[in-house]
């Protein structure tokens, strides 16, 4: 599936967020495939933060009182901005597991759960007598 880099971001952090409470049980199967596309958008939201602290240090200087914080000087804000925006609208292709909805339609979740899973349920085929 071909996934924006911020799109990544916005589905590992939801997934993230909606799914760490372990009072709630969901059967073996749904649980491995929601942890295994957490971990695969938790390794590429670590690529695109990398990406974008290169950026940000490439045209930014060191903050004088914060070592780890850096200043984009007036003159560079614009390219910076640019190739911010650049980085998160780049696409890339996610192997996301899918679940079908026949296996979760019998389960209860959240409304944020729910819509933090959507991109990966799949209609069951349905074949026609």
């Amino acid at each position: 599936m071909r996934i924006k880099n911020i799109d990544i971001i916005k589905s590992y952090e939801n997934l993230k967020n909606f799914f760490s409470n372990d009072e709630k049980y969901f059967p073996a199967k749904i649980t491995f495939i929601i942890l295994k596309n957490i971990k695969i958008f938790e390794i590429l939201a670590e690529e695109i933060y990398i990406a974008r602290d290169n950026i940000v240090k490439h045209y930014g200087v060191p903050d004088k009182e914060d070592k780890e914080s850096f200043i984009i000087p007036k003159e560079v804000q614009e390219i910076t901005q640019k190739e911010l925006d650049d980085l998160i609208e780049l696409e890339q292709e996610v192997p996301i597991l899918k679940i079908k909805f026949s296996d979760i339609e019998s389960l209860e979740f959240t409304m944020n759960q729910m819509e933090a899973i959507m991109f990966m349920i799949e209609e069951d085929d349905q074949v026609e007598a």
